[in-house]
């Protein structure tokens, strides 16, 4: 398909600032690097961990272990236990044993939701890595359920299997969670036949450090904007929304017919967005629960050639409200949107809501 070329060929522009891969050339080198690497790192790491057992068990008032145990699949397809801290309940865990893990679905403890999205719930996979099962870069490990699912429809999937799987991989840096697997697939089948080398380990680590400093910023200062919100005007925290809005500049949108024709010459000026919800303003006179063809668009690398990235969906009119009098547009509108394909999800998450982990350095 064309997006996978196009998509080879921003991985292969990337590789101008990142020269390290996953493959293991040097055995006894990058065996002793993960070594000293996660052992400098297990007693922050340690720090970090004792503090949220405390909150945990203080906060989170259910049976369970803190330390979330389960089966992977490693290099050669060895199984090997993976440890987490635990961010779902335990009846949860079960029902996304087998499936990819939605936001908001209120299935996550108290600050599960913080430390999966910062990444901090992968901090006792450092022990992973003293015993040998994990190494610091390379591919995410997979649950045998997942792999025997995406094996049959995804081109060489198993090549993942030819180095030990990573703490830190970048399909994971590059592309949201929901990520449709062959585009994860793709970026990590690609660096696995590149091998690793000292000076590129080094800036991997240290620019993975400044993106996950900066996600972790950005965390903190929404949970600490929601907290002055939840005290300041009262809210109920259970009344919150349940996704975060996004408002993001350059981002356009207009109806069109079922093949994705812009129907009216009309503006449609989009406000904010998340995971199911969209709120637009227009001139445009739509009825609640009238259903169209809506299309999402966002200009990215304005510092470069400027690209426009298009994403289709179905949407439906949920709410609607007669702007003030003074305000550019008449109307304004709550969509629930649904993407046409799992490609367009992708590229909504990607390159609007900008949900992966380094979101100025996209593919």
């Amino acid at each position: 398909m064309n997006y996978r070329i196009n998509l080879r060929k921003r991985i292969l522009a990337k590789r101008i600032t990142i020269q390290s891969g996953y493959k293991n050339n040097h055995v006894f080198f990058v065996r002793t690097f993960d070594f000293v690497f996660a052992l400098f790192l297990v007693f922050p790491a340690l720090f970090i961990i004792g503090i949220y057992y405390i909150l945990y068990k203080i906060v989170n008032r259910q049976s369970g272990s803190f330390i979330y145990k389960g089966e992977r699949l490693g290099m050669g397809k060895k199984i090997f236990q993976i440890y987490k801290i635990r961010t779902l309940s335990l009846v949860d865990e079960k029902k996304y044993y087998s499936k990819i893990f939605s936001p908001g679905s209120n299935s996550e403890l108290k600050f599960g939701k913080f430390l999966r999205s910062t990444r901090l719930d992968e901090l006792p996979q450092l022990f992973n890595i003293l015993k040998g099962d994990m190494s610091l870069f390379g591919p995410r490990p997979l649950r045998q359920t997942i792999y025997l699912k995406n094996r049959e429809h995804i081109p060489n999937y198993e090549m993942r299997f030819l180095v030990k799987p990573g703490l830190i991989g970048y399909a994971q840096l590059l592309t949201p969670h929901s990520a449709p697997k062959q585009i994860r697939a793709l970026i990590d089948n690609h660096y696995v036949t590149i091998p690793r080398n000292p000076f590129g380990d080094v800036l991997f680590i240290l620019w993975s450090s400044i993106v996950l400093c900066k996600n972790f910023a950005y965390e903190i200062f929404f949970t600490l904007k929601e907290m002055v919100l939840v005290i300041r005007y009262n809210f109920s925290l259970r009344n919150r929304r349940r996704m975060r809005r996004v408002k993001r500049k350059g981002i356009k949108g207009y109806i069109t017919d079922c093949a994705f024709n812009k129907m009216s010459k009309k503006n449609v000026q989009v406000v904010d967005i998340n995971n199911e919800d969209l709120c637009i303003m227009t001139d445009l006179d739509l009825d609640i629960d009238e259903e169209f063809c809506f299309c999402l668009e966002a200009v990215i690398d304005k510092k470069r050639n400027a690209k426009r990235k298009k994403a289709k969906c179905k949407s439906i009119v949920v709410k609607k409200r007669e702007n003030k009098p003074g305000r550019n547009y008449k109307w304004s509108y709550v969509l629930a949107w649904v993407p046409v394909s799992a490609f367009n999800h992708y590229k909504i998450e990607q390159y609007i809501l900008r949900q992966s982990i380094a979101k100025n350095m996209v593919v």
